[in-house]
């Protein structure tokens, strides 16, 4: 889950804000296929299995129509849990958010066995299997100055329905607004945070430099690997043929996005 990122990054820049003797240097922030606000992205899931760049429909025009109204209004009541003051009708309102949608957005794919990861694929039944091994190496252990004896796992935390509506974009805004880089990537095979909606949630991001951002062209990116936008620390970067998590399906291309990064060179 990518919900946590510009937590974490907030409360970084918190703590270095009121303590003056520990200090992280927060140079940046890479998110990938990020679940960032539902009200906004809830609404790329008819356009991701209808208008999708690999022109592959996976529903038909008149489900594709009726599944815009359902997005509109689940983005509705999204929007409902996020200004609800009283805490009790809150809790309720967001859990209708939460579920709202839920069995038509994914049941064509559940009914064609895809995956929500990569619509080319059947559902993936060992998605981190290669993510366990290689963290489970001494050799990675070592690197990263983990304990031998400690064993890396998947795990699946349980989200708050309030946590999953409300969104996080402020936090990325204000790490906007202090300077520090943010880079928004996103395989353009995902349907479940997909480039889509988070092409969406940068052009909505409500900072300084919103206007130059939004006008700023698209262009390609290492040589047809992908299609970024970028203007003044904010990149959003589309992957070509890669799915939920980059680097599983594009390595060498992911390898050449954090070098280019981390080194502050522009996308």
């Amino acid at each position: 889950m990518t919900e946590y990122i510009p937590a974490i990054a907030h409360r970084i820049r918190k703590g270095n804000q009121e303590n003056k003797h520990l200090h992280i240097n927060l140079s940046g922030l890479a998110i990938g296929n990020g679940g960032y606000d539902k009200e906004e992205q809830v609404k790329s899931y008819p356009e991701m299995l209808y208008h999708n760049s690999h022109g592959i429909k996976l529903i038909t025009e008149d489900d594709y129509n009726h599944m815009k109204i359902t997005a509109q209004q689940c983005s509705e009541d999204a929007r409902r849990c996020k200004n609800e003051s009283n805490q009790l009708t809150q809790e309720l309102t967001c859990q209708k958010a939460a579920h709202c949608g839920a069995e038509e957005f994914f049941k064509p794919l559940i009914s064609k066995n895809i995956s929500v990861y990569d619509i080319t694929e059947s559902e993936v039944k060992a998605e981190f299997l290669p993510i366990t091994t290689f963290l489970n190496l001494n050799k990675t252990k070592e690197i990263l100055g983990v304990p031998s004896r400690v064993k890396w796992a998947p795990c699946h935390t349980s989200w708050s329905k309030l946590d999953l509506i409300t969104g996080n974009l402020p936090y990325i805004s204000e790490t906007l607004n202090d300077g520090i880089p943010v880079l928004m990537y996103s395989g353009d095979l995902d349907y479940l945070c997909n480039y889509i909606g988070n092409l969406a949630i940068a052009m909505k991001l409500d900072w300084k430099y919103t206007n130059e951002f939004r006008s700023a062209n698209d262009h390609e990116w290492l040589n047809g690997a992908g299609l970024a936008r970028a203007s003044n620390g904010l990149t959003f970067l589309q992957i070509h043929d890669a799915g939920h998590m980059v680097p599983k399906y594009k390595p060498l291309v992911a390898l050449q996005m954090m070098r280019q990064f981390i080194n502050g060179e522009a996308f």
